[in-house]
């Protein structure tokens, strides 16, 4: 209360509540900006005062456009999320199969490699009279160096593509005429499957021929036979009459798609007439 009565005394008015904010602004005049502080506050001053009321509608807007971008949000994400993970589960599943199919071409067999090399590659359809076979060309191979995959001595036909993830080749038997045997193998060498694929009756005997015959086709049937044609023969080696016989036997088959060579039983036909007569 003193300094208020020797600021009175000193200028001569009452201290007022007016004369103090006119005091004030008069003082302190020479410390305000000639410019506003930001473009905002400019902008801010031009602008009317918005109304509570609008300001909280707007608050809230922004609020619930919030939620809403949130749970579109996380929602694509699972949706995203859910739609990879079940392609990862179809992937392993369809990788674990195609790794269960083809393990066999991951397993290296330089051995198995060597003995294929023995074999030309051919395409189907395949036929083979093996007695009108000769074994120019064709390579032997040694039993005992090959011991896995072909115990016999026999002769590298062909390799022959394959309706499955094995391998197949042909080898002919060394006999009166050459025997096909087809095998069937895994990438790595081991034998799936192994069949001769020949009736096997040929012989030198009077009266007796033959012609054996096989065959496999693009769609991996099999066809096997042996033309016959026989009588008996007297001492003289002629024909004892009405002991003629002409027939052929056969046998069909296929080769499965997991390398299984599926042969019927042997079957016979009769045959009208004489071999090489009308």
């Amino acid at each position: 209360m003193e300094k208020v009565k020797i600021f009175e005394r000193l200028n001569g008015l009452p201290l007022t509540h007016a004369y103090v904010h006119w005091l004030a602004d008069v003082h302190l005049a020479g410390f305000a900006p000639a410019f506003t502080l930001s473009l905002c506050d400019s902008e801010r001053s031009r602008k009317p005062p918005m109304p509570i009321a609008s300001v909280v509608r707007a608050y809230f807007k922004k609020i619930d456009m919030k939620r809403i971008i949130i749970i579109l949000t996380i929602s694509l994400f699972y949706s995203c999320q859910t739609k990879k993970n079940d392609l990862n589960q179809s992937d392993k599943e369809k990788q674990v199969g195609l790794t269960e199919k083809y393990s066999g071409f991951l397993q290296v067999n330089d051995e198995f490699t060597s003995y294929l090399d023995n074999f030309k590659k051919v395409e189907l359809p395949i036929s083979i009279k093996g007695c009108l076979l000769t074994s120019d060309g064709l390579k032997e191979i040694d039993g005992k160096k090959f011991d896995k995959y072909n115990p016999e001595n026999s002769y590298a036909y062909r390799q022959i593509p394959t309706n499955g993830t094995y391998l197949a080749t042909i080898t002919l038997g060394i006999a009166d005429c050459y025997l096909p045997v087809l095998t069937t193998y895994k990438p790595n060498g081991e034998i799936i499957d192994k069949k001769t694929i020949a009736i096997g009756g040929c012989g030198s005997d009077c009266g007796f021929t033959c012609e054996e015959f096989m065959k496999i086709d693009k769609d991996y049937k099999i066809y096997t036979s042996d033309t016959i044609s026989t009588y008996e023969c007297d001492s003289l080696g002629n024909e004892i009459s009405g002991t003629y016989k002409y027939y052929v036997a056969y046998k069909t088959g296929m080769l499965t798609t997991e390398g299984k060579i599926v042969l019927s039983n042997e079957k016979k036909k009769k045959i009208n007439g004489r071999k090489n007569t009308p």
